[in-house]
């Protein structure tokens, strides 16, 4: 009686072991994946923490809706992925003409302006809402 308790105790052992062994491989790499997703996070919500933009003027000019933004954070911004929303609906980037003023490079930098021209017909009668949403999710409203 004494040599199978022992030996169901070493096979209960070794087989809880062994379960041990494969939960921790399959649950390690998820952890993992878990811990970068949030240090990712962290990342973005600190960048966005930095980054203030302010819309200084909407226009119309001669067949164009003229948008101009100020960068006041601290973040340098691309301008490519700064989205505009006219009443809600999402403005494809294909249609709207981005240039940051009085720069060559290709960065829009603190205290700088961009210049958002919408070329959308059906905007020059009535008021109309535009948000301006950065890469970070920094946004603004007018």
């Amino acid at each position: 009686m004494g040599f199978s308790v022992s030996a169901t105790f070493i096979i209960l052992l070794v087989g809880s072991l062994a379960m041990g062994a494969i939960l921790y491989n399959n649950l390690d790499p998820n952890v993992e994946d878990l811990k970068a997703s949030v240090e990712a996070k962290e990342v973005r919500v600190a960048s966005k923490e930095k980054t203030v933009i302010d819309i200084i003027s909407a226009h119309r000019p001669g067949g164009m809706f003229v948008v101009r933004v100020m960068n006041n954070g601290s973040t340098v911004l691309d301008p490519d992925k700064v989205d505009v929303l006219v009443d809600g609906q999402l403005i494809p980037s294909k249609q709207v003409v981005k240039r940051v003023e009085h720069q060559h490079s290709h960065l829009w930098c603190p205290g700088e302006v961009l210049e958002l021209r919408l070329p959308i017909p059906g905007l020059f009668i009535g008021k109309h809402s535009i948000a301006i949403v950065t890469e970070n999710g920094a946004s603004a409203y007018a």
